[in-house]
């Protein structure tokens, strides 16, 4: 079931919430759906950065342990992380390794924008 919410807009932005909506066929609740989902992944998508960035400053200082919650955040959200990560992970139980600019240089999943 979802939730309800009220949303107050100014009038210019309404109007250009109403004409975006209207030119894609959908009603501005679904506008506004996809927009917060949208915001949302990208949220997720830059704390696991941020969290990688730290980790390569300095890994053994790093607390790895706070960013479990951030990982498992990401991978429900995205399948091109989810796709990041199966593959960092398979090279590294095939002992290849991975360095942490490469690992943000995977191409992305199939099926993703």
């Amino acid at each position: 079931m979802g939730h309800a919410i009220t949303v107050r807009l100014p009038d210019q932005v309404y109007r250009a919430a109403r004409n975006m909506a209207d030119r894609r066929g959908i009603s501005i609740n679904r506008l506004v759906q996809e927009a917060i989902a949208e915001k949302a992944e990208k949220s997720v998508e830059e704390r696991l950065r941020r969290a990688y960035d730290l980790l390569a400053l300095d890994p053994a200082e790093a607390d790895v342990e706070s960013l479990f919650a951030i990982q498992a955040e990401a991978l429900a959200h995205s399948p091109r992380l989810r796709a990041i990560l199966e593959t960092a992970g398979q090279q590294i139980r095939d002992g290849e390794g991975i360095g942490h600019q490469d690992f943000w240089r995977l191409p992305p999943s199939p099926g993703d924008p």
